[in-house]
């Protein structure tokens, strides 16, 4: 019986996850010098004054797919708060766009990519298309993944746009990480570096989830959070080394955080490599901003940065149909998305 096999696992996995040694974060990348996990590292926060933070956050949804085309609808939003009283911004700080991905032939195969925004007035904020164009298909393998590339380059642009054009901002809070893939991701992380670093900004980023491990096989934020029990500081803590990065394009000091007394999340957060000093005033400001009740422990910030850049699975649904009957006169484009869509098809049977 299933049901037999499934108590069956849940019995293997508890004898597995029993009394495993903490012992350090793992990586295989050498340019990542592991800490010895210890209690000694859990550091309770400090009072300090209250920041005037902005909270970035984008997301995307494919919404037709061929074999030589890719449509996303993509949002970045920029939320700012002072503490906890929010910051009012300009229409500009949340970005809703379609990009266009596609294959062409031109003396060899090569991907553009093309931007529609929603209202008109926010190319500047977008990243330029001539810097999409990757004239190595195997590198871009899957002309799917080009929407999640343009929305993570909005990210950066939004977060030099924000330091250079908000008045007052101290921080900046990504979601994710601060580490750059590839020389697309790098031309414009480049550039939101250098904006905090002229700016005083503190450039940090916040990952709602991660997959580090230590090399005794326990989850990174598990082992972590067993240290901070043996280490008995009460309230909001701060985990601090964790790697020593020695990456251009990983910019960044790497912590573990828990920003409210009574929740049982805590988070990977980085702060940009030479702005260490701030670090504790920035959790210090997080840890005021993470009391909502909905999500205790989470910046609401980024609550609302996610919630307004979040593109739904129902708005993906409803804008399909839409394309599909404007597209009903070209074969070509119904032919290309009928050799993706059989899968789904069945799906929905």
């Amino acid at each position: 019986m299933l049901q037999d096999a499934v108590l069956e696992v849940a019995a293997l996995l508890k004898d597995a996850c029993r009394d495993t040694p903490l012992g350090m974060p793992y990586t295989k990348d050498q340019r990542y010098v592991p800490h010895r996990i210890s209690p000694d590292n859990v550091h309770a926060v400090g009072e300090h004054g209250t920041m005037r933070i902005a909270y970035i956050d984008g997301g995307n949804q494919e919404l037709l797919r061929t074999p030589n085309m890719s449509v996303h609808l993509v949002r970045v939003h920029c939320s700012v708060f002072h503490g906890s009283r929010r910051i009012p911004v300009k229409d500009v700080f949340r970005l809703e766009f379609f990009t266009v991905a596609r294959l062409h032939y031109d003396d060899g195969l090569y991907f553009s990519c093309l931007f529609v925004p929603a209202r008109k007035g926010v190319e500047h904020v977008l990243p330029s298309g001539e810097h999409l164009r990757f004239t190595d298909v195997e590198a871009v393998p899957d002309v799917s993944t080009v929407g999640g590339l343009v929305r993570r380059l909005t990210e950066w642009q939004m977060v030099s746009y924000a330091v250079g054009n908000i008045d007052g901002i101290e921080a900046v809070v990504m979601d994710g990480t601060l580490q750059m893939y590839g020389e697309h991701e790098e031309y414009y992380a480049g550039n939101a570096v250098a904006a905090a670093r002229e700016r005083g900004a503190v450039l940090c980023a916040l990952a709602k989830t991660t997959t580090l491990t230590t090399d005794t096989g326990l989850p990174l934020l598990a082992a972590v959070k067993r240290a901070a029990e043996k280490a008995g500081v009460e309230g909001c803590w701060y985990y601090n080394p964790v790697f020593t990065i020695d990456s251009d394009r990983h910019p960044a000091d790497m912590s573990v955080v828990k920003l409210h007394p009574r929740s049982s999340y805590i988070f990977r957060f980085e702060v940009l490599r030479g702005q260490e000093v701030a670090r504790e005033a920035v959790v210090h400001n997080l840890c005021r901003n993470s009391r909502d009740p909905a999500f205790p422990g989470y910046p609401y910030g980024m609550i609302d940065a996610d919630r307004h850049a979040r593109v739904t699975t129902e708005e993906a649904d409803a804008l399909r149909p839409i394309f599909m009957r404007l597209f009903q006169d070209s074969r070509n484009i119904i032919d290309g998305i009928r050799a993706l869509d059989a899968h789904d098809r069945l799906d929905s049977l």
